[in-house]
């Protein structure tokens, strides 16, 4: 066994269907640098033991995705379980930490630190009756998995599962999880190198493995999900913001769609964002979800509505922490085409920051 990749004793993955009946799909169609780049992946799995070669009665095709913005894994080889066992599955009804709650409790100190584990979905064993549901077709073979692959229902709440096995007991130090990432924040540096000692033992009993290029340690600022924390308050990454430079027009529904898509991760940095983006939203108003392709031209008041987005994207203002016990406003606002609620309290210098942002059109 290639011992780069951990093994989690804690749990095994566990999929229950609603029915046994065996589901195969065709292998996708393949260009041959795909056809190479994923024969080689499955090679590197064969020898890892995170797959082996299959006789099961499932079968769920493979492809390849590329992911140009992504540093480290800029493509990946990925399996369609959509159309199989995904479509089957009982559901596993573990919760998973909503991200802001996790932000919530690690923001606003000024020692802060962030560790992924590598591969961590790659570290949890497949319960031995299961393995062969996980099949999964090549133009070139059949194989199934011996660890928990990725895109199959209920790999978040196993993930989850068993992070909060191996760190629950260190939360008392502000130790939190959220799917494979470890965080922890605190004032004090030695008390900080305690608790990364700590976090660092709890990793070794799990089995885990960390990625040293995914890891910060005690930075007076972390990027995480996509936003930079600080002892100021948390902003967008910029490079996340940067990526909105991909989208120099819009000519298709299609383009419409991912633009409001990726402009809505940063909603809650932009005043009024509601009802800036509603003459876009307005274009697809009646449109089936299926349409994609159709071709469409901006209107003067969808272009500057287009416009004003990417401009409050690259320069969105950092929100600060809400404390308990300062002088604290709230200012609403509404209009014939939405309304908005901005709270914010008081900081050291007399000043107000901002701390919250809703907005709704109508």
């Amino acid at each position: 066994m290639n011992d780069n990749i951990g093994l989690c004793p804690y749990v095994e993955f566990e999929t229950e269907l609603q029915h046994d009946k065996p589901i195969r799909c065709r292998p996708y169609r393949l260009s041959e640098p795909d056809c190479q780049f994923l024969n080689s992946q499955i090679q590197k799995w064969l020898k890892q033991e995170i797959c082996r070669p299959s006789n099961s009665s499932y079968a769920s095709p493979a492809f390849i995705v590329d992911l140009p913005f992504h540093e480290s894994t800029p493509r990946r080889v990925v399996v369609d379980f959509s159309h199989t066992i995904n479509s089957i599955t009982k559901i596993d009804p573990h919760p998973i930490d909503q991200m802001e709650d996790v932000i919530k409790r690690t923001a606003g100190k000024r020692y802060n630190s962030k560790m992924d584990i590598k591969s961590a979905f790659n570290t949890i064993r497949i319960r031995e009756t299961d393995i062969y549901k996980t099949g999964f077709v090549t133009p070139d073979g059949h194989f199934e998995f011996l660890r928990m692959p990725f895109g199959v229902t209920n790999d978040p709440s196993t993930m989850t599962r068993a992070i909060k096995l191996a760190y629950n007991h260190l939360a008392p130090h502000n130790v939190n999880t959220y799917i494979d990432d470890i965080l922890t924040s605190s004032d004090n540096f030695r008390y900080h190198l305690k608790v990364l000692y700590k976090i660092f033992e709890a990793t070794r009993n799990a089995g885990f493995k960390l990625t040293p290029a995914k890891s910060q340690f005690a930075f007076s600022e972390i990027s995480l999900f996509g936003r930079i924390l600080s002892q100021e308050g948390e902003s967008p990454d910029p490079e996340s913001t940067a990526t909105v430079d991909r989208y120099s027009t819009l000519k298709s529904i299609q383009e419409v769609r991912s633009f409001l898509g990726f402009a809505n991760q940063f909603r809650k940095y932009i005043r009024n964002n509601a009802v800036i983006a509603k003459p876009l939203t307005n274009s697809l108003k009646g449109l089936e979800k299926k349409i994609s392709n159709a071709s469409i031209s901006l209107t003067d008041d969808q272009q500057r509505s287009f416009e004003t987005l990417k401009n409050k994207i690259t320069s969105s203002p950092i929100l600060a922490y809400f404390k308990q016990g300062l002088p604290t406003f709230v200012e609403t606002d509404t209009s014939y085409s939405g309304c908005s609620f901005i709270s914010g309290s008081e900081r050291k210098t007399s000043c107000y920051r901002i701390c919250i942002t809703l907005f709704k059109r109508y």
